[in-house]
């Protein structure tokens, strides 16, 4: 499981089309968060992978949970197929650990919203970093040893 993390300042993901790959992806029903433009969050490009476990999950979430508490910000979590070459392409598989994490992060009072899994979007952003050193992170529940913000 991979994440790829950015403390906006403004963001909008704009539902261009529905994803046509993997052959026979089921996208997620729209919500209103999908429509929104989000101001002073985290963003979490969330990539699945094949083989990925509860404590994948676990660990990619206390990744985030960890970010987003460094840079004070809620989050907003994206299903992001592009990460990995060895992405799941099992939708139900996906979209439980999606929730999971989510869920999560939700009870810890972190998530701002959850995007809906399967779409094309465009971005329309305004990156900003807050003068820090860690406006962008990448982890994976793989290496998470390996990495740390300090």
């Amino acid at each position: 499981m991979k994440t790829l993390l950015f403390e906006t300042k403004e963001i909008e993901l704009l539902v261009e089309s529905e994803a046509t790959r993997p052959k026979g992806i089921a996208p997620d029903h729209l919500s209103s968060d999908d429509k929104k433009l989000f101001t002073n969050v985290v963003i979490a490009w969330l990539c699945i992978e094949d083989g990925d476990t509860i404590q994948d999950a676990n660990i990619i979430c206390n990744e985030i949970e960890k970010y987003a508490k460094m840079v004070s910000r809620k989050v907003v979590v994206v299903p992001f197929f592009h990460l990995s070459e060895n992405a799941s392409t099992n939708d139900e598989f996906n979209k439980g650990k999606i929730s999971y994490i989510s869920s999560q992060l939700k009870r810890k009072q972190l998530l701002s919203a959850k995007l809906g899994y399967g779409y094309h979007r465009s971005i329309i952003a305004k990156w900003m970093t807050f003068g820090h050193q860690v406006g962008v992170a990448f982890r994976s529940s793989k290496h998470h040893k390996l990495v740390s913000y300090e």
